[in-house]
């Protein structure tokens, strides 16, 4: 089955390697930010799972914008209809990715052809007993329109709304430090576990990471220095009955095993707090504690290289060469993305392999 993605704007290519990172594949077609690709997964379990699609839908047909009449009045509307409908047209104007501006399209929304009343008029002559319902319709028929090329559609799930209720400063152990769940979540499916894997953070700070690989079905597995955050993360956990995790206060570089998945946003804040080259805990406050996080990212990249088991996904500061020291530890990179946060920080986040 090909489905479209719509996925969000702020960074659409992160957005699109979410997707793909979940459908296993690295063949697809995009127009503007609707993401076009083959899956035998459900859309519905899809839209719950990924953090930056906003909603994911069967493709009826494509075409372009001049044929669309010919394909609506040709298509058998008996094969996706269910009690009732509705029709929408959105033209995809342009895409804000991590480096573009706007995209200029041929046509916009005024030229075309045809109306949404012109349109629903095809299929409300194709089925029995055809009912309109504007708001809640169970057949949600969408007609994506980005220059030439229209896509139909029909909707299978829209993104998890919960997202907003889980930010940081609303869990049971609040911490303004964390990162979007939106983000998070991209970050988990970017390391291509599945369902009943387990996840390692061994940052985990106040639990996001786990808490968003425990609501995909994986089990998660953190450790941090921090006693207090650890407190906190095992808090949150219990605020969303989660059970399937392990969190201990430990520090990453003392870890032995071996984890085939690791997704951690390493401490860059100067509220932070890691163990020194005395084995002392440091914060970043302090000027030792800044002098000694080069010296903790170095180790950690190549205690990275021994516990690797297949993929991890790696968050840190624009200020630390992340790539190099990935590279100097002898790990691969498959892909960097960069998100600025501030007018001192950006993030970069890299994915890795053994």
């Amino acid at each position: 089955m090909q489905l479209g993605f719509v996925l969000l704007k702020g960074d659409l290519e992160l957005a699109k390697e979410e997707v793909l990172s979940v459908l296993g594949t690295r063949e697809y077609d995009l127009a503007g930010n609707l993401l076009l690709a083959h899956s035998e997964l459900l859309g519905s379990e899809l839209a719950q799972r990924l953090g930056m699609t906003s909603s994911v839908h069967e493709v009826l047909f494509s075409c372009t914008v001049d044929e669309v009449e010919h394909h609506m009045n040709s298509f058998d509307w008996t094969s996706v209809y269910a009690d009732n409908f509705s029709i929408r047209i959105e033209v995809l104007t342009y895409v804000r990715g991590q480096h573009g501006g706007p995209t200029p399209l041929t046509k916009d929304h005024r030229s075309l052809p045809w109306t949404e009343k012109t349109l629903a008029a095809y299929i409300w002559r194709a089925v029995n007993q055809p009912r309109v319902k504007l708001r809640g319709a169970k057949t949600r028929i969408q007609l994506f329109v980005f220059g030439d090329l229209a896509v139909c559609t029909r909707l299978l799930g829209l993104a998890d709304a919960r997202f907003e209720e889980r930010r940081p400063h609303l869990r049971a152990f609040a911490y303004s430090g964390g990162m979007h769940p939106r983000l998070v979540r991209a970050l988990i499916n970017l390391s291509g576990a599945r369902k009943g894997e387990t996840i390692l953070d061994p940052c985990c700070g106040s639990g996001g990471m786990l808490i968003e690989a425990g609501l995909c079905g994986m089990r998660a597995e953190g450790y941090d220095v921090n006693r207090k955050m650890v407190w906190g993360c095992i808090r949150n956990m219990a605020q969303l009955k989660l059970l399937d995790y392990k969190v201990t206060a430990r520090d990453v570089l003392q870890l032995e095993g071996t984890w085939d998945y690791i997704v951690t946003d390493l401490p860059y804040g100067l509220n932070s707090v890691i163990v020194g080259r005395d084995k002392q805990r440091l914060s970043l406050k302090k000027e030792s504690g800044q002098h000694d996080i080069e010296h903790f990212y170095i180790a950690f990249f190549h205690k990275l290289k021994e516990i690797l088991g297949r993929r991890a996904v790696i968050v840190h500061s624009h200020l630390i060469d992340g790539k190099a020291l990935a590279r100097q530890a002898g790990l691969k990179m498959e892909r960097e993305f960069s998100q600025y946060v501030h007018g001192s920080l950006t993030r970069k986040i890299i994915v890795l392999c053994p």
